[in-house]
């Protein structure tokens, strides 16, 4: 389809080929091709955008309030695994959601409008594709996601530690030197409470937290949200949400149920 402008977007076949030799970005649904500035992890000290995700002091601590509150009121995991849908986690993993699939939960900004108004100041915050999550992601002790692909290259994703266990030093629950943390590709790191990390889930990731309730290690929470890749046109933008729009209407008409390939 054509859209205005003269833009258009669509999808094409292709093989994926992929080694073990070195990490490189893989999606596991969908690519867009010539996005050459891949990143396993982009840092502050590199890449000088990232400073400005990290919110003042103020907007972060209202931002754990809500957590806090939103959780305190016994609202459940809004994630939930369809019939027959692989999961890739082994513990306990809840969900607290704003984005799901590119769309607002009109419950979660009435109750957290702290977090609502500063995930939409985000530049290139990314909506409105069914590849676009925003949540609050609770990692209970004892918690593993295993090592895969995001779905997509057209994103980057963040995580804003809101609450990260301490390193307690149990060596045998160690995994790379740590009780809690995440590898993306090559680089393995912890969270820090209160500074983003920025990575490209394209590349293969995995996530542990290997501490125990009966040692007293309390779950990681971090506000996990997208971005829209940088390399992206605002017209390339464009087109992709509405070719997904049109998709969307098309498998609605034909009972299709849509693939969004679920990613840490």
């Amino acid at each position: 389809a054509e859209y205005m402008g003269g833009m258009t977007a669509k999808i094409v076949a292709g093989g994926i080929c992929r080694t073990s030799v070195k990490f490189r970005p893989n999606p596991s649904l969908f690519t867009f091709p010539g996005l050459t500035q891949s990143h396993e992890r982009y840092t502050s000290s590199e890449f000088p955008w990232v400073k400005q995700l990290k919110p003042d002091n103020h907007t972060f601590q209202g931002i754990r309030s809500e957590f806090v509150a939103l959780r305190d009121s016994g609202v459940t995991s809004d994630y939930h695994l369809k019939q027959n849908e692989h999961t890739l986690h082994k513990g306990k993993w809840d969900w607290m959601t704003f984005v799901s699939n590119g769309i607002r939960q009109p419950e979660f900004e009435k109750k957290c409008p702290i977090t609502t108004k500063w995930l939409t100041s985000v530049p290139n915050f990314m909506e409105q594709l069914p590849f676009s999550y925003a949540f609050f992601s609770v990692l209970h002790p004892g918690t593993t996601i295993q090592s895969h692909y995001g779905p997509c290259n057209l994103r980057l994703r963040c995580h804003l530690p809101l609450f990260v266990p301490e390193e307690s030093g149990i060596e045998k629950q160690e995994k790379y030197g740590l009780m809690c943390g995440m590898r993306v590709g090559g680089d393995v790191f912890p969270w820090r409470e209160g500074e983003p990390v920025v990575f490209d889930d394209s590349f293969e990731h995995e996530v542990w937290h290997n501490g125990t309730q009966e040692q007293g290690s309390q779950p990681r929470v971090v506000l996990l949200f997208d971005m829209w890749h940088p390399e992206l046109e605002p017209g390339e933008r464009e087109a992709i949400v509405r070719m997904f729009q049109d998709h969307k209407v098309a498998n609605a008409r034909n009972g299709t149920r849509e693939e969004t390939g679920k990613s840490v």
